[in-house]
């Protein structure tokens, strides 16, 4: 592909594209590197199963990094991170933030009942199970109903979490949505509870 096109530049996204653009410069005459990194921190360097694979995964990261001629952060904390785990320096990072599509405004008008809004993917460090244990804990102090959008790993595990603590009548898991400009709408308001966020898409 590289011969084909006489590519000169190369965009990685994501750790495993990260490491094969790295060894492309190495093997070809690829004259610039880019990187965007979209996590707080790459996933195997977190959430490794062992000290010994983490390790392993920071000290990788930080060599394939040394190679990118830019690093483009999608927030200022993704940024922070990646200088305080002195896998480049600030000079290489731009930060550009995620672009979206405007949506329209609309106020809300005062419920008696809740509407909490969730939107993220379905994994552990995304924090649903924590969501939802305190929404078990406070359901009998207040009405509410979530409507909960995205996909992932968890789903089941969190569908079988939900109706184990009863709130069968309160929360909606609606799948995968491309569209979400009428959830925000009529929604009062947004939880976002993951514990390791770069402040992203949503």
């Amino acid at each position: 592909l590289k011969k084909k096109n006489n590519t000169k530049i190369v965009h990685a996204n994501l750790g495993k594209s990260a490491i094969v653009g790295a060894i492309l410069k190495k093997l070809t005459n690829i004259k610039k590197l880019v990187f965007t990194q979209h996590f707080i921190s790459p996933a195997s360097t977190s959430l490794a199963n062992s000290s010994v694979k983490r390790y392993i995964a920071k000290f990788l990261y930080r060599h394939v990094y040394s190679k990118y001629d830019r690093i483009i952060a999608i927030s200022t904390d993704v940024a922070d991170k990646i200088m305080e785990r002195k896998e480049s320096s600030s000079k290489k990072i731009e930060i550009i933030y995620n672009g979206i599509p405007a949506v329209a405004q609309k106020i809300i008008e005062n419920k008696k009942s809740a509407s909490v809004l969730v939107i993220c993917r379905l994994q552990k460090e995304k924090n649903i199970y924590g969501l939802l244990n305190i929404m078990a804990a406070i359901k009998s102090d207040c009405d509410f109903n979530m409507k909960i959008l995205g996909s992932g790993k968890e789903e089941q595990s969190l569908l079988d979490l939900s109706k184990n603590l009863k709130l069968d009548n309160h929360i909606e898991f609606c799948g995968h949505v491309e569209d979400t400009a009428k959830y925000y709408n009529k929604a009062s308001f947004l939880v976002h509870p993951a514990k390791n966020e770069p402040f992203g898409l949503v």
